[in-house]
């Protein structure tokens, strides 16, 4: 456990902005009135989807790995991030938290994989039928993460 603590720390390109939004992220938690409502207001739930879990993490990227929260659901794999992140529209300066969602439907493998430079290092991707695949990695029990994600796979085969 203390070794996957560290290697989560290792992950985020910058220690004290990391800090920084998981605090602002979990007092807009608290004052949202927690991750299931969060996720509700972020993602557009129906009244069927229950939360499952909720893990705090980072998606790789192509530019650096972004801090936030991974929601498991009944029907879904959802990002979001920690913090707004900037991008430009029409040459002007936005704003908006960086979000991710993939239907379970959508999901073809789940799998978690071990840096060879470093087998504490564990990575869990995620790969969807149309080939786009996700990796996410930083977690404090990235097997917890990959079991919750698993058995929501496989229940959500079952309801189909």
């Amino acid at each position: 456990m203390f070794g996957n603590i560290c290697v989560a720390v290792k992950t985020c390109p910058s220690l004290i902005d990391t800090t920084i939004g998981k605090l602002s992220r979990g007092t807009k938690t608290l004052v949202a009135g927690g991750f299931q409502r969060v996720f509700k207001q972020s993602f557009e739930t129906s009244e069927k989807e229950k939360l499952l879990d909720t893990f705090s993490c980072f998606l790789s990227t192509t530019s650096n790995p972004i801090s936030g929260n991974l929601f498991v659901s009944t029907k879904r794999i959802a990002f979001l991030s920690d913090q707004p992140l900037l991008h430009y529209e029409n040459l002007q300066q936005i704003w908006s938290y960086y979000k991710v969602m993939i239907p379970l439907e959508n999901v073809s493998t789940i799998s978690i994989l071990k840096n060879p430079q470093n087998q504490l290092e564990k990575f869990i991707q995620v790969i969807c039928h149309d080939h786009y695949d996700f990796w996410f990695l930083g977690f404090i029990s990235p097997e917890k993460a990959i079991k919750i994600m698993q058995d929501a796979k496989i229940q959500s085969t079952k309801c189909s």
